[in-house]
Order: structure tokens, then C-alpha cells, then sequence
């Protein structure tokens, strides 16, 4: 099991990566919205990084391991599927950290403009 402090180094080092690499998080297109299960499991991991022109709105906290249930905290992967698709199209998504068995999913606005959900 990960202790807090080493989930953190590892947020900050993606976030470093990211913004080296001028990473951001994936943008939900209407055209995703019926295979969103295959587009959401190449989301980037960009840590506490926030790019330029983006707002971080939102977090879910995601089971990752795909053995989580129902009646975890963390969401399973098809619930986290499930909000994506009734928060809709021109959200974003990143991972912000890593943990064993779970991670939190950021959601993002771009210009932040968007009217939160």
C-alpha cells in the first residue's frame, strides 16, 4: 500500500512531466458520447498540473483495479462512464493521482466558461 506522502511525489512528478510535455486533459466530443467506455481509458495522467486556459470543476475518485463494486467508495469504471455521459460533451478529464487500487479523475473546463453540472 502507497502512504499519502508517496501518492502526493507522485502527483507533483506527473504534474512536472505534463507541463514539460504540454499535456492536457481529453476533451469529451459529442461524437465520444457512444463509446465513451473506450475513450475514457486513455485519459492523461497529468497530476496537479493545470494547463494554461483550463479550470479544474470537479473530481470523481475511481476504481482502477476493475474488480471494485457498487458498494465501494471509489466508483466503478462503468459508474464513472455513467456521469461522463450525463455531465455530456466539453468537459475534460485527467487523472490527478494514482493510487494501488483507485484514482482521482479530475474534470476540467476549458476557458471556464462552462456551466457546472
Amino acid at each position: 500500500m502507497m502512504s499519502i506522502a508517496t501518492i502526493h511525489e507522485m502527483s507533483r512528478k506527473a504534474a512536472r512531466k505534463a507541463a514539460r510535455e504540454h499535456k492536457i486533459p481529453f476533451m469529451v466530443e459529442a461524437e465520444d458520447m457512444g463509446h465513451i467506455e473506450n475513450v475514457l481509458h486513455g485519459i492523461p495522467y497529468i497530476g496537479t498540473y493545470v494547463p494554461k486556459g483550463y479550470k479544474r470543476v470537479d473530481s470523481y475518485f475511481v476504481d482502477s483495479s476493475g474488480f471494485g463494486s457498487e458498494s465501494e467508495p471509489a466508483m466503478t469504471f462503468g459508474a464513472f462512464c455513467k456521469k461522463v455521459r450525463e455531465r455530456g460533451p466539453g468537459y475534460a478529464y485527467a487523472i490527478t493521482e494514482v493510487g494501488q487500487f483507485q484514482v482521482y479523475v479530475g474534470v476540467y473546463v476549458k476557458g471556464g466558461n462552462k456551466k457546472l453540472n
